[in-house]
């Protein structure tokens, strides 16, 4: 049997079923996952959360926030915390699939890229449907 699936996902798996012995192959090349955090100008000043949206950014990215996404087995772009894990996390090659692919990704030509742009949605999504109103804030590479 095999599952492939993201680093974080497989070794949160590996850890739930530790007693089957799963073995867990990181490539040598791989694709960096990243997760984006929004902030929604309108609604911080509509709710009157900016003071707390402001202290939550700021611990997110503090070493002691991004100690604890590692112990999910999330990869953090903070150079000091990866340091320290290095034995929980693999060396690997991590690349964007619009540098690699950008043939496909980024090309005028690419129906989906075409689709994007012109409002249409792909497979009806909650991120098609934004990315059809609010082009500018889902799909900024776009233009």
């Amino acid at each position: 049997m095999c599952l492939i699936s993201f680093e974080s996902e497989v070794n949160n798996i590996r850890k739930q079923y530790e007693a089957q012995g799963f073995e867990v192959v990181i490539p040598k090349t791989n694709i960096l996952a990243e997760f984006p955090v929004a902030w929604v100008d309108k609604n911080v000043q509509a709710n009157g959360t900016e003071k707390a949206a402001k202290a939550y950014l700021n611990w997110l990215y503090s070493p002691q926030a991004q100690t604890i996404i590692t112990d999910f087995y999330y990869r953090v772009n903070n150079p000091e915390v990866m340091d320290k894990l290095k034995d929980k996390f693999p060396q690997t090659e991590l690349f964007r699939v619009e540098d690699q692919f950008w043939l496909l990704a980024g090309s005028d030509e690419n129906p989906l890229r075409q689709r994007r742009r012109t409002g249409q949605t792909v497979g009806g999504g909650a991120l098609s449907k934004c990315s059809q109103y609010r082009q500018d804030v889902c799909c900024p590479a776009l233009p």
